[in-house]
């Protein structure tokens, strides 16, 4: 009799610790941190983040990567009992480019993964309002009410799930889609049969090896889309290790480095002519890179930006091309490229 109501009692508290495992997981994955033993009651709130005047990549890249910097390190959130948020201010901010909204929408996914709240202010200046709405800030966000926010704009932005380096049928589909809308709008046509190939390479070597082994925290890439008369905007953001952190540099090529004094934008040039390979040495990986910079030169893209870790490249501006102190160090990958009338399409 003794064995069972024993056996009983540990049955249960087997269940018990069973449910509050699950419910641990359950509010960690929504931002809730606390212990085993008890909830956590500080109550911590820090200032909102202030943007930059000049909130542009292009333009203040700087200023601009050290405010995201600032969005991604844990001691700037609130912490109310356990529940992380995150608060910035736009209201200051007299000129705004779609490069930085992409990665700023990039990063609030990331936030949103991990259970964090994001929450801020519009900025005062109507131009910098409207320009929110047309690059598609507003999409997929809720207002105070927990509403949609939902406005018609000229940009879009669309998460793509990694998948171990394969394109789904899905994807190509919705590339091809892509190209046909995008020639269509650059050309001023309405043909289903019209479509740029380089367009669908790009998008299909970024997700499948550019993106896919730099490991984010979230498993998505971020394409960003605008268009304007005449022309299309495309940008990609992953916020996983970034380019230079995931090359695999052989001995060889290591004393020619140092010997020719190569830095890290050397470095990223030649992953980009497929000198370097992977950190995975796998022979499929690290072509993805080659392909972008070959549609470039061949003009079938224009305005060629990369962000990746310790630097900036500008492919048709090399005057531009900085590489970076460590405080604007960029954890993960940027790209920018535009598609217009003069290209070759």
């Amino acid at each position: 009799m003794t064995n069972l109501k024993y056996n009983s009692r540990a049955r249960k508290k087997g269940i018990q610790k069973a449910k509050r495992e699950k419910e641990i997981k359950k509010r960690k994955k929504n931002g809730w941190l606390f212990s085993l033993n008890k909830l956590n009651s500080t109550i911590e709130i820090k200032p909102p983040i202030k943007a930059p005047k000049i909130f542009s990549l292009t333009s203040e890249p700087l200023k601009t990567l050290f405010f995201f910097n600032q969005l991604r390190v844990k001691s700037n959130y609130t912490n109310f009992k356990g529940r992380l948020s995150i608060r910035i201010s736009l209201a200051n901010v007299k000129e705004i480019d779609f490069a930085s909204i992409s990665i700023l929408k990039s990063i609030m996914e990331e936030a949103k993964f991990s259970g964090i709240l994001f929450s801020g202010d519009l900025p005062k200046d109507e131009y910098c309002k409207k320009s929110l709405v047309d690059y598609g800030f507003f999409k997929s966000l809720v207002d105070e009410n927990k509403n949609e926010i939902n406005i018609k704009s000229k940009g879009e932005h669309f998460s793509f799930e990694k998948k171990s380096g394969r394109v789904t049928e899905k994807d190509l589909i919705y590339f091809d889609k892509l190209s046909t809308n995008t020639f269509n709008h650059i050309k001023g046509t309405d043909n289903p049969n019209n479509y740029i190939e380089d367009l669908i390479v790009i998008l299909k070597e970024i997700s499948g090896n550019a993106v896919e082994w730099s490991n984010s925290h979230n498993e998505q890439w971020l394409l960003g889309i605008l268009k304007e008369e005449n022309k299309v905007t495309f940008t990609v953001t992953d916020l996983g290790k970034g380019i230079l952190e995931t090359l695999y540099v052989s001995d060889k090529l290591k004393i020619l480095d140092l010997f020719f004094f190569r830095n890290k934008i050397d470095m990223l040039e030649k992953a980009f002519d497929r000198k370097y390979g992977s950190v995975s040495q796998e022979v499929n990986r690290n072509r993805g890179l080659p392909s972008i910079k070959k549609a470039f030169i061949e003009n079938h893209i224009k305005n060629l930006i990369v962000c990746t870790n310790d630097v900036i490249l500008h492919f048709n501006n090399y005057g531009k091309t900085i590489m970076l102190k460590e405080n604007l160090y960029f954890q993960g990958t940027f790209y920018q490229w535009e598609i217009t009338n003069d290209c070759n399409i």
